[in-house]
């Protein structure tokens, strides 16, 4: 079960760095047409409209990014501390996907968006229902 949820938490890792950099390279490939409808249409309706927010979205966007990536490399060395701070950053995407609008985003990157999704329950399961929850007890020190 440890090399299982190892290899969950890598491929999340690296699917997750696949999308969130996709949209700096998917335009390569796309219409123009599209691009300038995903450019239109992306945040509409949003609870905080992203024209008046853009810096403070792409901060979050960051911070939230580098959060998973470190928090994911914790729960290889099975900290607790990054097991909950992993937990914590699912919750607040969570949270974002509420208010932040219409997403429009190509049908590829869509998939691994659910994908990621799927994966990051298991990862959520593997770490607080499984055997390995034990693993990620706070260490004594001395």
């Amino acid at each position: 079960m440890d090399k299982v949820f190892r290899q969950l938490v890598l491929a999340s890792v690296f699917l997750y760095t696949f999308v969130w950099f996709s949209p700096y390279f998917s335009y390569l490939w796309m219409d123009e047409n599209v691009v300038e409808m995903l450019v239109i249409y992306g945040g509409y309706g949003a609870v905080f409209p992203h024209e008046q927010h853009s810096t403070f979205f792409l901060i979050f966007d960051a911070v939230t990014y580098v959060g998973f990536v470190l928090s994911s490399i914790g729960m290889l060395f099975f900290q607790a501390i990054a097991r909950a701070i992993f937990t914590l950053l699912i919750v607040i995407s969570q949270v974002m996907v509420l208010v932040s609008g219409t997403v429009v985003t190509i049908e590829g990157i869509a998939f691994l968006e659910s994908v990621l999704s799927m994966m990051d329950g298991a990862i959520l399961a593997l770490a607080y229902l499984s055997p390995l929850s034990n693993r990620f007890s706070p260490r004594s020190v001395g």
